[in-house]
């Protein structure tokens, strides 16, 4: 059966029980088979001492291993004890992030058929006269984009695949492009992405881009029942999603 080579994952497998999933030096059965030797025939059985050698080679190996995060030895990066203490602060604030902002969602009715409208999509009511009117080309919410969501990814502006939702035009749900209208304008979301001060200038009117705000935020027009999250969203995220976060992060950059 062929398969897509982008897709493929490599499973390890055991040379010893041929069971997936890990290999003969952490194989279960094997350890045992080992004890099971040394019970019966001592210390200077060949397979025991073989077994203990390399026990040892890869115990004295990880002494000077350099973890690829905090640059101590000792450890790598997936036991790396700092990286996991950040990751438990990080995990711990966007919880608290991603709740405040569900519940805005929920208030507003935003969910996948949800419609929108915002000043970046707009469109001329004649198409040939360019000082002809212009009016807000209603948008339907297509997908929620759940990862996303997150304390550390505050972009209001203009968006590189990283919206909190994206839409298409209620004329147009069979076009094969995405589109990314932005947050719902709405204090408390303005808040959360801007911080208190910068949000209150948006809010007043006083920041030097308040008057183009519905350019980069939206108003939903039509609400909808917000769609539930994913399992552990809420919580913060999995560590699959935050060792993907920290990947190309180092220890001195600090927590998210």
């Amino acid at each position: 059966m062929a398969y897509s080579q982008s897709s493929y994952k490599r499973t390890v497998r055991c040379s010893y029980c041929f069971q997936s999933g890990h290999n003969r030096s952490s194989c279960p059965k094997h350890a045992s088979k080992i004890e099971e030797l040394r019970r019966t025939e001592g210390e200077d059985n060949y397979y025991v001492q073989a077994y203990d050698a390399k026990k040892a080679k890869r115990t004295a190996g990880a002494k000077d291993r350099m973890c690829s995060y905090c640059s101590e030895k000792g450890h790598n990066r997936a036991t790396c004890p700092e990286l996991r203490a950040n990751i438990l602060k990080s995990q711990a604030k966007n919880a608290e992030y991603r709740n405040a902002v569900y519940e805005r969602m929920k208030a507003h009715g935003v969910g996948i058929g949800a419609i929108l409208s915002t000043d970046r999509f707009m469109q001329r009511v004649d198409m040939e006269d360019y000082l002809s009117a212009r009016y807000r080309v209603p948008h339907v919410i297509t997908l929620i984009n759940w990862d996303n969501i997150a304390h550390f990814n505050r972009n209001y502006t203009y968006f590189d695949k990283n919206a909190p939702w994206t839409s298409k035009p209620l004329c147009e749900l069979d076009s094969r492009y995405n589109n990314e209208p932005g947050w719902i304008w709405d204090a408390e979301i303005v808040t959360l992405l801007m911080g208190e001060d910068v949000a209150r200038q948006w809010i007043s009117g006083s920041h030097w881009r308040a008057d183009d705000k519905m350019t980069y935020f939206c108003d939903v027009e039509c609400p909808v029942p917000t769609n539930e999250p994913p399992t552990k969203w809420l919580l913060g995220g999995d560590l699959k999603y935050w060792k993907k976060a920290y990947k190309k992060l180092k220890s001195y950059n600090g927590p998210l």
